[in-house]
C-alpha cells in the first residue's frame, strides 16, 4: 500500500518536472 502511494508521488513529481522542461 505504501509503495503504491510512493509511486504515485514520484509520478506527480515527474509530471511537474516535465511541465517545467
Amino acid at each position: 500500500g505504501n509503495h503504491l502511494q510512493h509511486k504515485k508521488l514520484l509520478r506527480s513529481i515527474d509530471s511537474i518536472l516535465y511541465a517545467f522542461k
